[in-house]
């Protein structure tokens, strides 16, 4: 899943402060988890 993200998002980190770098995956994986939502919505309506 981490490597589908970094490619998708382009996801590079380089903060300063584990804090920072640990808010930057946070919300690359919240982003991460409403386009999976998104596919699985669109998904069932097709169906």
């Amino acid at each position: 899943m981490f490597a589908h993200q970094k490619n998708r998002f382009g996801l590079f980190i380089r903060t300063i402060g584990i804090k920072r770098a640990e808010a930057k995956l946070t919300l690359a994986n919240l982003a991460y988890n409403f386009n999976r939502l998104i596919f699985h919505e669109r998904r069932a309506v097709k169906a």
